[in-house]
């Protein structure tokens, strides 16, 4: 009898530590599926507020591709929509619509402030020139953008004229369109060609077409700065005084590099 109830003990014992060894694995496993799912819920609930806290924005593009300088017209533009958090600015259609593409551009590509420019028209003092004495790159078309600019023998590099374009070219020069203001400077600067030997006027082209123009600094002859204070063609007075103080700086420059002669005396001696 007593071996008897040993081996029940002995049973009770064995079916109690197996329900315990099951026990432990299926906790562990219950365990990893309750946190695994606590991680998941987590990251999309991170997920969702990351969604929500995006911006939904309007923006326009081409249907078509389209030339630089063509017009944009109602039927060209396309809206998309862009979702993002970051901020993002883009022209309303209202800012497209009758502007010029100031690049070529494919179809699908979301048109910004700098792709388009708005047509200024011809200012009432613009006429056309030919200009001869104004070196052009090789090549140079009618739709290339340049500066007109004048380099001095010592180096130093002006701008005289901004955002040119060639209407024309023919075996005796270019022809251009400048303003009463630019053509005065021009003049001016073939001048400084005819006193400063090795004085060049000269085209710099634009890289991009979409590039902002620089400014006009080239400091005109004081004969020109005279005319520049009653001529009744300038639209716009020009700064006389800021002129005579620059223009001095240039041609003592270039009399101190050249050893020019003034009036019988030598810079040095003046």
């Amino acid at each position: 009898m007593a071996m008897i109830r040993q081996k029940k003990k002995n049973l009770i014992l064995a079916m109690i530590l197996g329900m315990t060894v099951t026990a432990v694995p299926l906790g562990i496993y219950s365990g990893t599926i309750t946190y695994s799912k606590l991680r998941t819920d987590k990251q999309v609930e991170a997920l969702q507020k990351e969604l929500m806290s995006e911006k939904v924005y309007r923006a326009y593009s081409l249907k078509n591709p389209k030339s630089k300088g063509e017009l944009i017209q109602e039927n060209d533009l396309q809206e998309i929509s862009v979702k993002t958090k970051s901020k993002f600015q883009v022209p309303d259609r209202s800012d497209l619509l009758g502007k010029y593409l100031s690049v070529g551009t494919e179809a699908g590509i979301i048109l910004t402030e700098s792709m388009v420019y708005e047509d200024q028209g011809v200012g009432n003092d613009v006429r056309t020139y030919l200009y001869d004495y104004i070196t052009l790159p090789e090549g140079i078309n009618t739709r290339d953008l340049f500066d007109i600019r004048i380099r001095f023998p010592n180096g130093e590099d002006y701008v005289i004229a901004v955002g040119k374009k060639v209407e024309s070219i023919v075996e005796t020069g270019a022809f251009i369109n400048a303003t009463e203001e630019e053509n005065l400077l021009l003049s001016s600067a073939y001048v400084d060609t005819t006193i400063y030997q090795g004085a060049k006027i000269y085209a710099s082209l634009y890289v991009a077409d979409y590039q902002e123009a620089a400014y006009a600094n080239y400091p005109f002859n004081f004969y020109t700065t005279e005319l520049a204070t009653w001529d009744p063609n300038l639209v716009e007075k020009l700064d006389t005084e800021t002129n005579r103080a620059n223009r001095q700086i240039l041609e003592q420059n270039l009399f101190d590099f050249m050893g020019v002669i003034m009036g019988g005396e030598t810079v040095a001696d003046i």
